[in-house]
């Protein structure tokens, strides 16, 4: 996903979650081999504001090298949770 717009890309993704009445939203980090800092950042505040409109996110396929590289800089838990995958 293309991060470069990150505000009118959140505001798109809020949008869709609510006019579906969508309750959770999965992240699939499966093509993403590293998370640097401004990745993340964009994950923290794309989790912020799902929280604020009741909308659980789940990052899902984590790549073990991106978890590394989250895991070198992160100072507190992640506001999104994890998973290995969608639930069945």
């Amino acid at each position: 996903m293309n991060i470069q717009d990150a505000g009118q890309l959140m505001q798109d993704i809020i949008a869709l979650l609510q006019q579906s009445r969508g309750v959770r939203l999965y992240y699939d980090l499966n093509g993403l081999p590293v998370i640097d800092p401004v990745y993340y950042d964009w994950l923290d505040k794309l989790a912020r504001i799902c929280l604020t409109v009741n909308i659980e996110m789940i990052c899902i396929n984590m790549q073990p090298t991106a978890a590394f590289t989250l895991s070198s800089f992160l100072a507190s838990e992640p506001v999104f949770a994890t998973a290995l995958g969608v639930p069945d």
